[in-house]
C-alpha cells in the first residue's frame, strides 16, 4: 500500500510523520521508523514532539506512525489529539496509512478503564476499549498473517483490548492474544436473547459456553469477572424458564461468588428457591432486598406467570411473597 503510493506520486517524496517519539518509544519501537527509512531512503521522516502541532493538520502525509507509551502518557496523548479528531477521521477515509503500535491503539478506542472502574475517554474512532491491570503485565508471542505475509511479534503491556475490530484489523491472529472478540460476542448474544426473549436458545448456548468462560476467568479474573457474572445471572434466569430450578439456584450462587456486589442475582436465587419449596430461604432474600429489588421481583413474577413456569403447588407461596413485598 505504501509502496504503491510512492509510485503514484512520481518524484514527490513520501512523507512519514512520527508522532511524539520522545514519549511514545517503549521497547525500542522507534526502530520501526529506522527500518522504514532503510527500505525507503527517499522518504521524508517528520518527527513531531508532543508540544508541537502535528504536520498532518495542515499538510498531506502518506503515513502516520505512533509507538507504544507508558500508561500515564496515554491520557496526555488523547488530550493532544482530541482537537484533531475530525481531521484524523478524514485521513482514515482517504486511506492514509496509520501504523499504530502496542498500546497506542487504545488512544483511538472508546475508553481505557482503570482497575477502580474509572474511565479515560478515548477518541472513539473504533469500536474497541481497553482495561488496565497495573499489577499484572501480560506477555505473549504473536503469530499472524497480513495478506500472504507471516507476521511474528510479541505483546507486553498492562492492558487488554476488547471489542469488534473485524472490519479494520491489520493482521489476522493465528496464535497469541489479539483483541478479545469472544467477550463482545457473548455480551451481544446475551443482550439479543434477552431482548427477543429467546430463553431456550440462550439456555443451550450459555450452557455450552460457561465452562470456557470459567476457564478464562480463572486465568484472567480482572478482565472476565464482569462478563462471567453477567452470563451466570442470565443463565440462572433462563434456567427457570427451562424449569431447571436447582440449576437456577446454583448459577445464581456462582454469580454471587464471582461478584457479590451485583445483587440482581438474588432475584433469580429467591425465585429458584421458592419454586423448589424452600420458602423460608426465599423469604429471607425477599425481605432483605425488598427495597432494592422490589420492581425486579414483581416483573419476574409476571414474566414467570405468563410463561407458565411457576409450579402449581407454589402459587400460594408466590401470593404470600407479593403481600410481603407490598407491606411498607
Amino acid at each position: 500500500m505504501v509502496i504503491n503510493k510512492i509510485k503514484d506520486r512520481g518524484d514527490i517524496k513520501m512523507k512519514i510523520e512520527m508522532l511524539f517519539p520522545e514519549v511514545c518509544n517503549l521497547f525500542g519501537d522507534t526502530s520501526n521508523i529506522k527500518y522504514l527509512k532503510k527500505c525507503i531512503p527517499e522518504a521524508e521522516i517528520i518527527k513531531t514532539q508532543i508540544n508541537e502541532e502535528p504536520t498532518f493538520i495542515k499538510e498531506d502525509v502518506d503515513m502516520i506512525y505512533m509507538g507504544p507509551m507508558p500508561e500515564d502518557i496515554q491520557e496526555r496523548v488523547i488530550k493532544k489529539l482530541l482537537p484533531y479528531k475530525e481531521r484524523i477521521k478524514e485521513l482514515i477515509k482517504k486511506d492514509v496509512v496509520f501504523l499504530v503500535v502496542g498500546n497506542a491503539l487504545e488512544i483511538f478506542g472508546k475508553y481505557i478503564e482503570n482497575e477502580d472502574g474509572s474511565r479515560i475517554e478515548g477518541l472513539s474512532l473504533f469500536d474497541v476499549y481497553a482495561k488496565r491491570d497495573m499489577m499484572h503485565r501480560h506477555n505473549s508471542e504473536f503469530l499472524g498473517e497480513y495478506e500472504d505475509i507471516k507476521i511474528i511479534g510479541y505483546k507486553s503491556q498492562f492492558t487488554m483490548m476488547y471489542g469488534d475490530n473485524e472490519s479494520n484489523y491489520f493482521s489476522k491472529a493465528e496464535q497469541g492474544k489479539s483483541i478479545d472478540n469472544y467477550t463482545t460476542i457473548m455480551s451481544r448474544l446475551d443482550q439479543l436473547y434477552g431482548q427477543e426473549k429467546k430463553y431456550s436458545q440462550a439456555y443451550q448456548c450459555f450452557k455450552r459456553n460457561i465452562p470456557l468462560l470459567k476457564t478464562l476467568y480463572q486465568s484472567d479474573k480482572s478482565n472476565y469477572t464482569e462478563l462471567l457474572n453477567d452470563i451466570l445471572v442470565s443463565q440462572s434466569f433462563y434456567s427457570i424458564f427451562e424449569k431447571q430450578y436447582v440449576e437456577a439456584e446454583n448459577y445464581s450462587k456462582e454469580a454471587l461468588e464471582v461478584d457479590s456486589t451485583k445483587h440482581v442475582a438474588y432475584s433469580n436465587l429467591a425465585a429458584a428457591l421458592l419454586f423448589q419449596g424452600k420458602y423460608q430461604e426465599a423469604e429471607k432474600i425477599y425481605r432483605q432486598y425488598k427495597s432494592e429489588l422490589k420492581e425486579t421481583f414483581f416483573s419476574d413474577f409476571e414474566e414467570f406467570s405468563k410463561a407458565g413456569v411457576i409450579p402449581k403447588n407454589r402459587e400460594e407461596d408466590i401470593e404470600k411473597i407479593k403481600q410481603l413485598l407490598l407491606k411498607e
